[in-house]
């Protein structure tokens, strides 16, 4: 599929920022991107277009998975005082209000149902761009990180690999890339 995005669609080789601004100011068809983008994009976009999200293609339960990212919260405080406070934030940035507005604000999906149940419902109405994230709940699964020592160099072997097909220059080859990618990530691995 990724390779016919470059062979059959045209699919031009831009950087994060570039591909933003082309498809928001209405010249590329299609964006795909975290949902952190959203609030932005939708703003950007304006009335220039009807901007629709839809769920990623060719996921199907049980068939695939999508990795959900996310944030956390750490607190790095000794002082009793200012650790006081981070919880009580904390607490509150978690709640189910607390992530509606981060909800709101960024495009992000909650980290609770509570959110979505209680504080978002007539938002997500409104706002049904929004929404969609929120029904690939079942397809959600844990971000995977590769182990050992070499889990950063086997992502960028994969982004590598993967960036040959994008500039055209392996895009007419995409099951030889995906052997080279493989033969070149278990190289990494541990114990290989």
């Amino acid at each position: 599929t990724f390779s016919r995005f470059v062979t059959e669609a045209d699919m031009p080789n831009l950087g994060t920022k570039d591909c933003s601004q082309v498809f928001a100011s209405g010249k590329m068809g299609m964006f795909f991107w975290s949902t952190s983008i959203l609030a932005r994009m939708t703003e950007w976009v304006g009335d220039k277009f009807e901007l629709k999200t839809d769920i990623f293609p060719n996921v199907k339960k049980g068939v695939g998975r999508l990795p959900a990212g996310g944030n956390g919260a750490v607190m790095l405080t000794r002082d009793p005082g200012k650790q006081e406070a981070a919880w009580k934030f904390i607490k509150f940035a978690t709640s189910g209000k607390g992530a509606s507005i981060v909800a709101r604000t960024t495009g992000y999906m909650p980290p609770n149902k509570k959110a979505n149940e209680k504080y978002l419902k007539d938002f997500y109405k409104k706002h049904p761009n929004n929404y969609v994230a929120v029904t690939e709940l079942p397809l959600m699964t844990n971000w995977y990180a590769f182990p050992g020592r070499n889990g950063l160099k086997i992502t960028d072997v994969i982004y590598d690999h993967m960036q040959s097909i994008v500039t055209g220059k392996r895009a007419g080859e995409p099951l030889k890339v995906l052997d080279d990618m493989v033969r070149d990530v278990q190289k990494l691995l541990p114990g290989k």
